[in-house]
């Protein structure tokens, strides 16, 4: 059955003018459509927002891990999610702000010469930042691509095309590379900046491809590497660009971008030494005197300034997320541009030397659990393992992980992995290394069955099978509302 918001444009036309409202919006136009919603202009008031309507046939799942990542993911390159509307249906219908400029695709076909190193920075420093402190907060993007992201009146980038984005438990940093979908977000991304990349003046290109090099496909170092390769450059350049001119000229229109890592309510914190906050804001105000600029134009950067030292306290209290960088890129002038960054760089390089490693939690034996028949049932009769049910929820699963692999029946799976993660690929035989883990599980078992939790967050933990001394692997296991399961196994 279809949707009564699909169809042709007549159907559209016929709502229109039924003056369809929902949450308080009332319908303008289609603004587009997908194989799993339709996008529409809507009205209230004065305000204009976009409607974002799911097709009959999309899974009630799918709109909730949708709606989900959408919730992580905030700040200036994404849209901003206000609230949530109830659709005819009866199903969520997401409110989100609108994004008014040009497709990507569209600006770097406009262009009429090549783009320079500068541009590249200003378009992929802060899509790093974004893909990287979404996957701190377990979100991915689903798709990067030229059509996939818009450039906002201010010169941002702003990914608008998230259909595809996904929500899941946060994941340490060495099990990432193991998820399927941050391992398509990173791919997609690596495709992103070569296409950048090839786009740019082939003068200019060297530096750009040594600091995708030096990255090594981590965002987070990207993002610094570009800073050092080019300062940026404003993308009006690029709009306003003159067809006679053989570069693009410089525009005294004023950017800014913030890559503000906001994916997640801050702990709150002590208040700043103010000693210190003054210092920094001295220097600061040195520098800008000596440039002799508009105090409009660098007062975003002093407030980034400002927020990034009130952070410090707050540091040590964090548990999950690692701390933020903020940069701020504010006018064409390059050389407030570098004062800025290598400001932001001294300030994270202070923070990371307070943050401590997590305590890990002390060895538990499997003599310290219940009966067997109690283990059998402990991934989802244990809600909350106390330290002695932990050894019971991890063997049971490396028991059923076992007899899954060993094929002892059909559908095992879901009892053991979570679905589509990289643990399930692993148990199907679709990944390398299967071999390799099932051995160190087996040896595990086959001994004294030795465990050390090393994190807790939240609804997810990971956990070292001890083995004599070493650990023989490591396991990421997470809750849902079937009980514990594998996420990702580690060798």
């Amino acid at each position: 059955m279809s949707s009564r918001f699909d169809g042709d444009p007549s159907s559209s036309r016929r709502l229109v003018e039924a003056a369809v409202e929902i949450g308080g919006y009332r319908l303008v136009r289609r603004l587009g459509e997908g194989s799993a919603a339709v996008s529409w202009l809507a009205r209230g008031g004065d305000e204009s927002v976009v409607l974002r309507i799911y097709r009959e046939a999309v899974d009630d799942a799918r709109i909730d891990v949708e709606v989900a990542a959408r919730e992580r993911l905030t700040g200036p390159h994404v849209p901003e999610l206000l609230d949530l509307a109830t659709g005819r249906d009866g199903r969520p219908v997401p409110i989100i702000a609108p994004v008014v400029g040009p497709l990507l695709v569209d600006v770097l076909a406009r262009s009429t010469a090549p783009l320079r190193a500068g541009h590249a920075t200003t378009l992929l420093a802060p899509l790093a930042a974004l893909l990287d402190a979404a996957h701190e907060v377990g979100a991915t993007l689903g798709r990067l691509d030229p059509r996939a992201i818009r450039i906002d009146p201010t010169g941002a980038p702003v990914v608008v095309s998230l259909g595809r984005a996904c929500a899941a438990p946060p994941l340490p940093v060495r099990f990432r590379d193991r998820e399927p979908a941050i391992v398509d977000d990173l791919a997609q991304f690596a495709r992103l900046c070569a296409e950048i990349v090839a786009a740019v003046d082939y003068r200019e290109q060297p530096s750009l491809r040594s600091a995708v090099e030096r990255a090594a496909g981590s965002p987070a170092e990207l993002e610094l590497a570009l800073f050092d390769a080019a300062a940026p450059l404003p993308l009006s350049s690029l709009l306003d660009a003159d067809p006679d001119q053989t570069q693009p000229r410089s525009s005294a229109l004023a950017i800014g971008w913030s890559t503000s890592r906001s994916l997640a309510q801050e702990p709150d914190v002590a208040p700043p030494d103010e000693g210190h906050r003054s210092r920094i804001g001295a220097a600061f105000g040195d520098v800008v005197g000596l440039l002799g600029l508009p105090e409009s134009l660098v007062a975003s950067a002093r407030a980034v300034l400002g927020r990034a030292s009130a952070a410090k306290g707050g540091i040590r209290r964090a548990r999950i997320q690692a701390p933020r960088r903020g940069v701020v890129v504010v006018g064409v002038v390059g050389a407030l541009a570098l004062v800025a960054a290598i400001a932001m760089g001294a300030l994270e390089d202070r923070q990371a030397s307070t943050a401590a490693p997590p305590v890990p939690e002390p060895a538990i034996t499997r003599g310290d659990a219940d009966s067997a028949a109690v283990e059998d049932v402990a991934p989802e009769g244990i809600v909350e393992p106390r330290p002695e049910d932990w050894p019971v929820v991890v063997g049971a699963l490396v028991d059923r992980w076992l007899a899954c692999a060993n094929k002892s029946h059909q559908g095992c799976e879901v009892g053991v992995v979570q679905p589509d993660s990289a643990a399930a690929e692993l148990l199907g035989g679709s990944r390398e290394g299967a071999v390799d883990e099932a051995g160190a599980l087996a040896a595990w078992s086959e001994g004294e069955r030795t465990i050390i939790v090393v994190d807790r967050m939240g609804a997810a933990a990971v956990v070292d099978l001890i083995e004599g001394d070493t650990a023989t692997a490591s396991l990421l296991v997470v809750r849902s509302e079937a009980g514990w399961r594998i996420r990702a196994i580690l060798t």
